[in-house]
């Protein structure tokens, strides 16, 4: 295959296997390793398959297949594999004793938009055909690197393949799964996207803010009959959430639309949280602060989602029953 080829070409594997049999795996651009051990980029779990058993590459000069010095041997066309193959459509793979699968290549297909919702935090974030769920949150500080093997995800038609040191599991697409600690929905367009961060948010609930109370600065969350399910008392978080809610309040007393009230820009936050110290802080350090506020916001039984980021602003999500205490230091 020329490297002209490799233009506006698709490859993937489709399984022949028992166990896999219907399942395909498309390859990106770049090397794909395969093996046994689940921080491969395509994990297969069976005893007779190496930890690191091959490497594919899908380049310019077409696609290839290295042996990685497996125990049972990569096998193309029932040939045993030794250093470096080139591959073409319809040979025969086999890994190990008793995983085939048959190289197909098609005509790319536009890219299809999918997102990942964090339902813990209500941060959406764009995915491809697969990925390690761990890897796409780096940075979250709710991961713990021994909390157990990564999350591999496969996203096919109206399903989620995932693999993380076991048997792979099949779970719905568009439909809320639990993978470790972190409750995740994929959905295939950006509508989706927007109708999953609102429903998040749908719930009434009451934010009751008061940054000169008695026992210090404090935000407490209300139930539906008044009743207080959980306070913040860090002074800076409950700063930024006095100055979201407030945003709230003054937007819709000037009969805003929905879409356009609460808006703050972050600049502004930074000033109001820090004062002079503002600049020295840096967008970083905001970051940081808007992710805390986020936990806090799922601790007390909600969803991280109602804090809403854009480009340079924030704001508390509309629709909900906002009460702000004045600030005032006679209060």
């Amino acid at each position: 295959m020329s490297g002209a080829q490799r233009e506006g070409v698709r490859v993937k594997l489709e399984f022949l296997d028992q166990d896999r049999v219907g399942r395909t795996w498309a390859l990106v651009p770049g090397s794909t390793r395969v093996g046994r051990s689940p921080d491969n980029d395509l994990v297969i779990p069976e005893p007779a398959v190496s930890g690191y058993h091959l490497v594919l590459h899908w380049g310019a000069d077409g696609l290839e297949l290295r042996d990685l010095g497996s125990t049972n041997g990569t096998f193309v066309n029932e040939e045993r594999v030794s250093g470096t193959l080139s591959l073409n459509e319809g040979d025969l793979l086999r890994v190990g004793l008793t995983v085939r699968a048959r190289v197909r290549l098609s005509e790319a297909a536009p890219p299809a938009e999918r997102w990942l919702i964090h339902l813990n935090t209500g941060r959406a974030l764009r995915v491809g055909d697969r990925f390690v769920l761990e890897h796409l949150l780096a940075g979250d500080d709710e991961h713990d690197e021994e909390a157990g093997p990564p999350h591999h995800v496969e996203v096919g038609e109206g399903e989620l393949l995932v693999t993380n040191g076991g048997p792979p599991r099949r779970l719905p697409m568009g439909q809320p799964v639990q993978l470790g600690p972190h409750r995740i929905v994929v959905v295939d367009d950006a509508a989706a996207r927007e109708r999953t961060l609102t429903a998040l948010a749908e719930e009434p609930w009451t934010l009751r803010v008061d940054v000169n109370g008695g026992g210090g600065p404090e935000a407490s969350v209300l139930d539906a009959d008044g009743q207080v399910q959980g306070v913040v008392r860090a002074g800076n978080r409950v700063t930024v959430l006095h100055l979201l809610a407030a945003q709230v309040v003054e937007d819709r007393s000037a009969g805003l639309p929905d879409d356009d009230v609460g808006w703050c820009l972050d600049e502004a936050l930074m000033r109001g949280v820090w004062g002079r110290l503002w600049s020295q802080k840096g967008p970083a350090s905001f970051q940081v602060l808007v992710h805390r506020v986020r936990k806090d916001l799922v601790r007390l039984g909600l969803s991280g989602a109602l804090l809403e980021k854009r480009a340079g602003r924030s704001r508390l999500r509309p629709g909900q029953v906002v009460l702000v205490v004045p600030r005032d230091p006679e209060a």
